[in-house]
């Protein structure tokens, strides 16, 4: 079944929305929202499934040329799945195979909200030709990626903590960094800029991962940033560059990262100057392991 667009706010936290085989399309290049839906701020109704998407998918009417500037956009959600899902962005032409082309579009999917929303499992699940494919932000909490592929996008995961609501019972208004558990098992990124990058985000999970830095991006990468963690660890991937001109790092500590491990992870450069840091521990982090790269 095809839609152009297709827009809720709910009354109740109670309500659950459910959608399979559907296609949300538009003609408009890198503009509007496919799919919004929001919930009310609410923590007397929580442990409820209140989103499932199955075998959807979010692209223009003309696959390369057209497409939404977001994808779906879900706000005070919880327990939500995402299963065999598409987003789409503009470009991915063969004729016009850039990085400018391939990052017209915003985000694939955005999961925000800042009461706390909670729990959300994508699971065999494509993100193409987007500036980031998964978009986290506000108070989110557990993001679990399993069989997922974000190729042509700028970045694949972004993930920034931000505040909590004016009226969540503890905190209201502050700064809600230390938001837990992103996970990530099986997945393939193939990025102009990074593969993953959080700030705020503890246990961060990151396994059996391929990731790539696109011969063709205008910039050098980071493939894994990670900023204000603990509980981090890495272990099990590989980790591409394939670009000759701009140098790529593989996995980055950077400020405040404490208590993390990487492990049995492969890097591997196309060209002498490819890959310049695989493991960068900077300045501020303390108490992290490396072992068997």
């Amino acid at each position: 079944m095809l839609f152009r667009s297709l827009a809720c706010t709910f009354a109740s936290s109670l309500t659950q929305f459910t959608m399979n085989d559907i296609r949300i399309t538009t003609t408009q290049v890198g503009a509007g929202v496919g799919l919004s839906l929001t919930w009310p701020e609410d923590f007397d109704h929580g442990f409820q499934s209140r989103i499932m998407l199955t075998n959807c998918t979010f692209a223009g009417g003309d696959d390369y040329t057209q497409g939404w500037q977001i994808g779906s956009r879900i706000s005070q959600a919880d327990n939500g799945s995402f299963i065999n899902c598409t987003w789409k962005g503009v470009g991915g032409s063969p004729s016009t195979f850039t990085q400018i082309a391939n990052t017209v579009s915003q985000h694939g999917c955005e999961i925000l909200g800042r009461y706390s929303p909670t729990d959300f499992h994508f699971t065999s699940c494509w993100f193409y030709c987007w500036q980031v494919g998964l978009y986290v932000g506000d108070t989110a909490e557990g993001i679990i990626c399993t069989s997922c592929t974000f190729v042509e996008v700028m970045s694949g995961i972004i993930w920034a903590t931000g505040f909590w609501s004016l009226n969540y019972p503890t905190n209201p208004g502050g700064n809600a960094s230390g938001r837990p558990q992103l996970v990530m098992v099986g997945c393939h990124v193939n990025c102009f800029l990074n593969a993953v990058s959080t700030n705020g985000v503890v246990s961060i999970h990151i396994s059996d991962g391929l990731f790539y830095h696109i011969d063709r991006a205008g910039q050098s990468g980071n493939l894994i940033q990670v900023i204000n963690s603990t509980e981090c660890i890495i272990h099990d991937c590989e980790l591409w560059s394939f670009n000759t001109i701009y140098g790529t790092n593989g996995i980055i500590f950077a400020s405040n990262v404490s208590g993390s491990f990487v492990r049995n992870c492969v890097f591997v450069s196309s060209g002498s100057t490819s890959m310049q840091i695989g493991v960068w521990l900077q300045s501020g982090t303390n108490h992290n392991r490396v072992e068997g790269i």
